[in-house]
């Protein structure tokens, strides 16, 4: 297995590198902290002009067609900076998801507005009850006569702050923890009896609820056969996984390199922070901790594409685990190497602490994909 990045994968990280340091630092956008919802329309202009939303999405659509581990430059690269925009919960989740599992009018109707930047899509899978688990669906669509009336709340939809479009997650037949009988339907923000209730994440990322009273669609609403959303809603949570495991590894090398400044340049007892051998060593641990973290997420983005469910699943809730443990060892370290000063909003490794506990909850913690990965192993 060949993990060296092509021609074109380094033309495109060097491009959005070059990206986040003209728009997305962490000087540039200390103004959104004060904030208590961003509003990011403006924001998403610079990312949409690399064409960058349509990366996975088909050619036939308006998109490039590239496989998962094209994005994967982009995302580290995103995690680098302060880039709060829904990149991943429209390009890798949303888009995604309908892509694969939409009609040729539903994807024709949305994803060449997302590929060129202009509109954005949310994935509303969540439930207050349900943890992490994809099965668990309390939210209802019951028949009508012209299509379905869908009730009940989404909780956590990423990115749900400033989508137009919404696909949503309902049960069309069976118990709240049912496997089957789990649908997907596509919404628009607007829609009578949708509400939606904006907020900003710990990382300054958006996030929103949904509200559903009595939501009346068509029949063409519906994404994919009836009561068997779940396979695809799965596949697609695994590729957003991965990419917040990317995301997350820019975020640890952005740590690592603000640390090892510091104790080259903070002095203390008459030298360096660098020259106590005690600070080296933790320095040593969280190189380590990333370079483990690296090759599990470029494990996990060979299989981000994959249909087998037991080897997908195995590679990519294997890389949360790891990058959940890299997270929690590099931030620790990097907090109590800076000390108080690390805590004030002027001091950006604070904000990239914050960024990785998110990142470690987002699509499930460290518990919940060690025993996903049991599962999949047959324990």
């Amino acid at each position: 297995m060949n993990f060296e990045i092509t021609d074109e994968q380094r033309m495109l990280r060097e491009s959005t590198e070059r990206l986040v340091r003209d728009h997305y630092t962490f000087q540039k956008r200390s103004s959104f902290f004060a904030t208590p919802v961003p509003v990011l329309k403006d924001e998403w202009a610079p990312i949409g002009s690399l064409g960058l939303p349509g990366l996975l999405i088909p050619e036939a659509y308006g998109g490039m067609g590239l496989g998962f581990d094209a994005a994967l430059p982009v995302l580290e690269a995103f995690g680098n900076g302060v880039v709060i925009e829904s990149f991943l919960a429209t390009a890798v989740l949303g888009a995604g998801l309908l892509a694969a599992a939409g009609s040729e009018a539903q994807c024709r109707a949305v994803l060449p507005a997302v590929a060129a930047g202009q509109a954005r899509v949310a994935a509303a899978h969540s439930e207050a009850h349900g943890r992490y688990w994809l099965n668990s669906v309390a939210a209802s669509a019951k028949p009508a006569k012209d299509g379905f009336v869908l009730a009940g709340k989404k909780v956590l939809v990423l990115g749900g702050n400033e989508a137009e479009h919404f696909l949503v997650a309902a049960r069309t037949s069976g118990k709240d923890d049912d496997e089957a009988g789990i649908s997907l339907f596509l919404l628009e923000r607007g829609m009578p009896g949708l509400t939606v209730i904006p907020y900003r994440h710990l990382d300054l990322s958006g996030g929103a609820d949904l509200v559903m009273n009595d939501v009346h669609v068509c029949g063409d609403a519906l994404v994919g056969p009836v009561g068997s959303g779940l396979p695809l809603l799965q596949w697609a949570v695994d590729r957003a996984t991965a990419a917040i495991c990317a995301e997350a590894l820019g975020s640890l090398e952005m740590l690592i390199g603000l640390t090892i400044e510091h104790l080259r340049t903070r002095r203390a007892f008459g030298q360096h922070l660098g020259g106590f051998q005690v600070l080296q060593h933790r320095a040593v641990d969280m190189v380590v901790a990333v370079e483990q973290a690296r090759s599990m997420v470029l494990l996990a983005s060979r299989y981000a594409d994959d249909p087998a469910d037991a080897a997908r699943t195995q590679a990519i809730s294997g890389a949360k685990v790891q990058m959940s443990k890299a997270a929690r060892l590099v931030g620790k370290h990097a907090m109590q190497i800076f000390g108080a000063m690390a805590i004030t909003e002027e001091c950006p490794v604070g904000y990239f602490h914050k960024r990785l506990t998110v990142a470690d909850h987002l699509f499930g913690d460290r518990e919940y994909h060690v025993r996903r990965y049991a599962e999949a192993s047959g324990y």
